[in-house]
């Protein structure tokens, strides 16, 4: 979906326009995230709620890394 979303972004707001400022690109990127959390607002809120994050969590880049980590890609 993430993937799909940034395809999005950049034949709305990166290809539609010719920015000459990354204010311009900010403005017209902040417009299209607006725009999109709104016509998205009925579903985004009838998503399942999030856990929190473990509070005890922290990262120690000094310890090997444990578990598994699994990736998955669109292929279309």
């Amino acid at each position: 979906m993430m993937e799909n979303y940034n395809g999005w972004w950049q034949a709305k707001v990166w290809a539609r326009f010719e920015h000459h400022s990354l204010a311009e690109v900010q403005e017209h990127s902040a417009r299209f995230v607006a725009a999109s959390r709104k016509s998205r607002a009925m579903r985004i809120e009838a998503a399942p709620k999030r856990r929190p994050f473990p509070q005890r969590w922290s990262l120690d880049l000094r310890q090997p890394l444990r578990g598994r980590l699994i990736y998955l890609r669109r292929t279309t």
